[in-house]
């Protein structure tokens, strides 16, 4: 993980550093850009609006003129964050498939950024609602009705939540080494396995048949309309 960190600091732009008198300009969308560059590569706890400034050759205050607060500042890197999960709808692809590559998904952008999804349980930002918009209209497409929804909603948070952060918090972990004797063992094997890929469809698979056995297989016939024309899912 740490060769990959050195990589995106080899790749990111050098510090801007204007000319006296001259003050720099940007965009909102280059400032997010480089507050998710930061809390990406070094981790949310060296971030700051200060370090974040000096980054862009700005004064703090400046940042504000693109951001009305940090909170959401951290929810434009959070979007930015979000934008990368595979929710488009698969014409006729099956409600059960859709999980899997949808959620998949989210993992797969969770453990790329781990840095930003620590940040925002630190933080408790509210996820944007864009993704789950999008979510919801798929599978109103699909034709699953509300409460069949809800049930796999609130289910699915429960695994996604504990699955990716557990898997989350051992990468980063991983980061900070310590003298620990009982390191190596079956115990430290077991926990290690216990994530990755494999397992987490796996958990996926115990949700779907929780999903049928509730509420009959018969009724779970859900799939993607053919015809994007009948797709209610947009940008």
């Amino acid at each position: 993980m740490k060769s990959q960190q050195h990589s995106s600091i080899d790749k990111a732009p050098a510090r801007h550093s204007p000319k006296r008198g001259v003050a720099p300009s940007f965009t909102k969308e280059q400032v997010v850009d480089a507050a998710f560059r930061l809390i990406d590569v070094h981790g949310y706890e060296r971030f700051s609006m200060r370090a974040l400034a000096a980054e862009m050759g700005m004064s703090p205050m400046s940042l504000y003129t693109y951001t009305k607060s940090k909170d959401q500042l951290l929810f434009g890197v959070l979007e930015k964050m979000r934008a990368g999960i595979d929710n488009r709808p698969v014409p006729g692809e099956r409600w059960e498939d859709t999980l899997h590559r949808i959620c998949g998904s989210i993992r797969e952008n969770s453990i790329a950024h781990p840095h930003l999804r620590l940040m925002q349980i630190h933080e408790q930002v509210k996820w944007p609602q864009r993704h789950n918009k999008r979510i919801y209209l798929l599978h109103a497409d699909q034709g699953m009705p509300e409460d069949a929804y809800e049930l796999l909603y609130d289910t699915l948070q429960a695994y996604l939540q504990g699955a990716i952060n557990a898997e989350v918090f051992r990468m980063v972990a991983q980061e900070h080494k310590t003298d620990d004797p009982d390191e190596h063992g079956a115990w430290t094997r077991l926990y290690e396995e216990a994530n990755g890929e494999a397992n987490f469809h796996r958990g996926l698979d115990v949700v779907i048949a929780g999903i049928k056995a509730i509420l009959g297989p018969e009724n779970c016939n859900w799939r993607t309309p053919d015809d994007p024309a009948d797709w209610t899912w947009a940008e």
